[in-house]
């Protein structure tokens, strides 16, 4: 009978070596790769009033201009005087997320391997992907209501987004056309051309690369061999796996984003890491606290595709 040397199949009759102590156990000192939830939050958000949050305290009060109401003069009329206030918005810093992880000292010296750093990154990243999911999910409620459902369009009410039973089905053949309507919405709303942004979920994303653009030059890089989308028809496109999801009739719908980066704000206050050792033990406490605020400040910049992938 086959004996085993060192971990080897060995012939019949071939010594079989005493492996009791012999053979190290070797950890490698790459770590098996984490693959991380690709994050577009902080790519279509602006950060206008996080230096004031930041300095005052958890809120920031955000001013606008009053609306003005052009009469026409006629000779010897009088001039009606506006009187309304200026309209504004609170913003509030009201988040707060964290991490713990411990790591004992007898761990952290006998390991090649430098498991403070290496854990705190992996935590500091799987907060951003926390904020992330969070407001990707939670904006398309505060979209401005011209921009949404079937009658999409302030001016001409003429752009279909889909609504809750009724979503949009896209195809290979219809995305692009879906995508410069989306821009339309836009335009109606008077948003300015550039900082515009389309958020797709990865199936949307691959009907692009078999469109009719499969053959096309977008952003610098040919379609197919580049996992950056570029723009389409003055929208930075953003593929995520984070948007809002839900099942409609039996369907996999997603809550596409589509707006300018004016649309939604955001603030960090207080980002901090620290290590810390317990009284009672040889361990280190490796502890992180973000807290941070987003609001969609500007509705009319925001818009939703209430979408499926046609069968």
């Amino acid at each position: 009978m086959a004996g085993t040397n060192i971990g080897v199949p060995v012939a019949p009759n071939y010594p079989v070596w005493s492996t009791s102590g012999a053979i190290p156990k070797i950890y490698s000192t790459t770590l098996n790769a984490y693959f991380y939830v690709q994050t577009v939050a902080m790519n279509i958000c602006n950060r206008t009033w996080e230096g004031a949050i930041k300095k005052q305290g958890d809120q920031v009060t955000i001013r606008s201009l009053p609306n003005v109401t052009v009469q026409r003069i006629t000779k010897g009329g009088r001039m009606r005087l506006d009187t309304s206030d200026p309209p504004s918005i609170q913003f509030h810093v009201d988040k707060a997320l964290g991490y713990g992880i411990t790591i004992d000292d007898i761990d952290e010296y006998q390991t090649d391997i430098d498991w403070v750093n290496k854990n705190a990154d992996h935590a500091v990243r799987e907060v951003g992907i926390e904020i992330d999911a969070e407001m990707l999910q939670g904006v398309p409620a505060s979209a401005h209501a011209a921009n949404i459902g079937t009658t999409a369009g302030i001016k001409s009410g003429w752009a279909n987004m889909g609504t809750a039973g009724d979503p949009i089905e896209l195809d290979d053949t219809t995305i692009i056309r879906k995508i410069t309507e989306m821009m339309l919405v836009l335009d109606e709303q008077n948003i300015p051309n550039d900082m515009r942004f389309v958020v797709l979920p990865h199936w949307a994303q691959m009907l692009i690369k078999n469109s009719e653009l499969k053959d096309a030059n977008i952003g610098g890089g040919h379609l197919l061999r580049s996992p950056y989308l570029g723009k389409i028809d003055r929208a930075e496109i953003y593929p995520s796996n984070q948007l809002l999801t839900v099942v409609d009739g039996g369907a996999q719908c997603t809550n596409i984003l589509f707006g300018h980066k004016s649309a939604i704000s955001y603030a960090g206050q207080v980002i901090k890491n620290k290590v810390t050792e317990p009284s009672d033990g040889f361990a280190q406490n490796l502890l992180g606290l973000n807290v941070y605020g987003w609001m969609v400040t500007k509705p009319g910049a925001l818009g939703v595709c209430y979408a499926t992938m046609a069968a």
